[in-house]
């Protein structure tokens, strides 16, 4: 459940943020800097089988990006796939105006609990 709030929280850039999705936002960018090595500590391994064909293109894809290890590519495919369905699923709730203001209140009411006792953010 927490990664799924970082890669929510991850795509509500590609909105007007809020003093609250920001401080979120800053916070899971922390999250996503964990190598992975960290994230699967507490996690069982497993064998998979491919074809070879397919593990000679994620190693290709490991070497494009620097040579990380074949499990932390899968991660990254897994976490950029999630984040292109999140992005697709705010232009679905863009595309309803009576849903995205509605949206658009609701955080305007929790930044509002989230920012109490802070103080006021110049760049807000």
């Amino acid at each position: 459940m927490q990664s799924r709030i970082v890669r929510w929280q991850r795509s509500v850039s590609a909105v007007n943020m809020s003093r609250a999705d920001r401080l979120l936002s800053c916070m899971c960018r922390h999250a996503r800097q964990a190598p992975l090595s960290v994230i699967l500590d507490d996690m069982a391994m497993t064998t998979i089988k491919i074809p070879t064909s397919l593990r000679d293109a994620l190693a290709s894809v490991a070497a494009r990006f620097g040579n990380v290890s074949l499990a932390e590519t899968l991660h990254r495919l897994v976490l950029e796939h999630e984040e292109r369905e999140v992005l697709a699923a705010y232009e679905r709730l863009r595309a309803d105006d009576a849903e995205w203001a509605s949206y658009r209140n609701e955080s305007r009411l929790t930044d509002n609990v989230a920012g109490d006792g802070l103080r006021p953010d110049a760049a807000a």
